[in-house]
């Protein structure tokens, strides 16, 4: 089956995990501002990190500029060696990802030169993302969004959530915010949540 980029918003596109268990290939989130182009994962190899890129490109969006790694499973992470972007990851993460790299006994030994791909230089990703965080100046939904000189950004706190859209197949709703009222809400919340055909 040919599996294509869906838009969920402006600047927030989804690549459809494989709904056949046996394809072990989960969703790869992608988030595009300006001509910046974040991953929040980067799929389950080369293969499909090419197929990604290739979409991307179809898509005029612009090529990877950095990788979120949401944990450390390899199909989560063994695409990240198809693009030429620093990745970032929580610490436990990084210290699993090292261990794996150092392992011998791996039956492909292209996955554990990826998976040493996608922790060399950390000290240098950790610095791009530092710096590209440093120059975050963005309004969303909400509020706006800038990091201050103590490395933090200070917005009201209001309940979100994700429904079917008019517009895009999803869209992210505001839908409580009794401790911030000026911000308005612009949805109803949906609970429980509907059941999935």
């Amino acid at each position: 089956m040919t599996r294509n980029l869906v838009q969920l918003s402006d600047n927030i596109w989804l690549w459809p995990h494989n709904p056949d268990p046996a394809a072990v290939q989960a969703s790869v989130g992608i988030i595009t501002h300006g001509d910046e182009c974040m991953l929040v994962d980067a799929g389950n190899g080369p293969a499909l990190a090419r197929q990604i890129k290739a979409s991307l490109e179809e898509q005029g969006l612009p090529p990877v500029t950095r990788i979120v790694y949401t944990h450390h499973h390899w199909d989560h992470v063994y695409g990240a060696c198809a693009f030429e972007a620093p990745a970032v990851a929580h610490a436990e993460c990084r210290a699993i990802l090292e261990q794996e790299a150092l392992k011998q006994d791996l039956a492909d030994l292209s996955k554990a030169g990826v998976m040493s791909q996608g922790v060399q230089g950390f000290e240098g990703q950790r610095r791009a993302v530092r710096d590209a965080l440093a120059k975050t100046d963005l309004d969303t939904i909400y509020s706006h969004i800038s990091f201050n000189k103590e490395h933090y950004s200070v917005s009201p706190l209001v309940g979100i959530q994700w429904v079917k859209g008019k517009k895009w197949k999803w869209e992210l709703e505001i839908v409580y915010n009794k401790e911030n009222p000026f911000i308005p809400k612009t949805a109803d919340m949906i609970f429980p949540l509907p059941k999935q055909p």
